[in-house]
């Protein structure tokens, strides 16, 4: 036991709750900044969204673009961001067809003959004519490995916290069971989201015909939600810290999001992109 000597020459035990709350910061701040860096990378995303607006006659609220801060100044049948170069590499643009829809246009590598991967992913793809599915696990190491430890450690602080919180109440110290409490809530929140990425995988199901793509949830492999999407304009990937995002840009669905994040890629594998693109808008 962890023992701390005074200037009197005594001991006193070293503060559990303290020890667990430092432990629960940095367990979170692995995981949060990851999310930060996420949330930045999503300007990139609004910008595609502030297209899309675009198209429908409906300017942003803030006709900027989020990452370059230049004014957008939209064509009657095109529309383009004014200054691509740190989040559009395929330098991507909005064009009105003949026969009336929008339909993007940008230059990609072909994907022909190469392996299709996601970053720190598995896939398993399914193809057949007009209709191709992704299944998309988390990789080896996570799944096997590192999120199993971090939810059993994670779960261990919970249950610690919580025979702790019901000590305080047993003996009536109710100030001192706010920090149990906090230290059961916080490491309980991280043993789920930990959990959740080891236990959760998603399919992606693309089907040429009427642009279409299925979002299919999984928990240990048992289907948990499908959600389709028609009409999808194509994918288009953002530039992102350690890669590129995909986006898929699609009609508004039913919270008004005009893009949804397919998977991230290696900074040199915007070929993925095509793939995407390819079985859902077509050449």
């Amino acid at each position: 036991m962890i023992r701390l000597r005074t200037r009197d020459g005594g001991f006193h035990h070293a503060n559990i709750e303290a020890m667990i709350f430092v432990a629960i910061l940095m367990i979170l701040a692995a995981v949060a900044f990851p999310q930060y860096m996420k949330v930045r990378d999503r300007r990139a995303a609004t910008c595609l969204r502030n297209l899309l607006s675009l198209t429908d006659g409906k300017p942003p609220e803030k006709p900027v673009c989020p990452v370059g801060e230049k004014a957008y100044a939209p064509e009657p049948e095109r529309v383009a961001c004014p200054s691509p170069e740190k989040h559009l590499d395929t330098t991507p643009a909005l064009v009105r067809s003949k026969q009336g829809p929008w339909q993007v246009r940008q230059t990609r590598p072909s994907s022909a003959g190469k392996t299709l991967e996601f970053r720190d992913s598995r896939l398993e793809v399914t193809e057949s004519p007009g209709r191709a599915a992704v299944l998309v696990k988390p990789g080896a190491f996570v799944r096997f490995f590192f999120a199993p430890l971090m939810f059993l450690i994670l779960l261990v602080v919970t249950l610690a916290c919580l025979a702790k919180f019901f000590w305080m109440l047993w003996t009536r110290k109710w100030f001192d069971a706010i920090g149990p409490l906090f230290g059961m809530a916080v490491a309980g929140g991280l043993a789920f989201l930990s959990l959740t990425s080891f236990a959760t995988s998603r399919e992606w199901v693309l089907e040429r015909s009427g642009a279409r793509v299925t979002r299919v949830d999984y928990f240990f492999g048992r289907r948990t939600s499908e959600q389709p999407t028609t009409g999808c304009l194509g994918v288009v990937p953002t530039v992102a810290m350690d890669g590129h995002r995909l986006q898929l840009l699609h009609p508004p669905d039913e919270k008004g999001r005009r893009t949804t994040e397919l998977g991230l890629v290696a900074k040199d594998r915007l070929d993925v992109a095509e793939w995407f693109h390819q079985r859902i808008a077509g050449p």
